[in-house]
């Protein structure tokens, strides 16, 4: 379906979208006094992360709303338009596409968090950076 295409992309764009934020937000903060340079390999680390998992969840919503789709496409050959029967049918297809969308997300939610957790690591493990015009004595 059509739909399910534009689901698709909408919550790829949305990973995408937050993703530049965070990075482009940790270059303004400056990061607690990180320098930029190093918190942006953070960023790269963890956006292939986050994209890692964004694949795996499409993957799996797609999955999940195949099976609906060949439902659908058996009921109707076994029940006549219109019948009860057939729309009792597609309802229980679209409630199980749903849950297992919904489950999806759910399995995701933790991988998720972990790439976020790694990347406040990363960045935590970077010393502070200098202030602009120190010059270190290195006598």
């Amino acid at each position: 379906m059509a739909w399910h295409a534009a689901q698709a992309a909408y919550l790829s764009c949305q990973g995408d979208c937050r993703t530049t934020f965070n990075v482009e937000r940790g270059v303004c903060a400056g990061n607690a006094g990180k320098a930029p340079t190093c918190v942006a390999a953070c960023g790269v680390t963890r956006e292939s992360c986050v994209t890692t998992v964004d694949n795996q969840l499409s993957a799996a919503i797609a999955a999940c709303d195949a099976t609906p789709d060949q439902e659908v496409a058996q009921c109707k050959v076994l029940y006549p338009p219109g019948s009860s029967a057939l729309a009792q049918w597609i309802e229980n297809a679209q409630a199980q596409a749903f849950l297992c969308r919904d489950g999806a997300r759910d399995q995701a939610q933790p991988q998720f968090q972990a790439c976020e957790q790694s990347f406040v690591s990363c960045v935590q493990a970077y010393p502070p950076s200098l202030p602009s015009g120190t010059f270190l004595d290195l006598s």
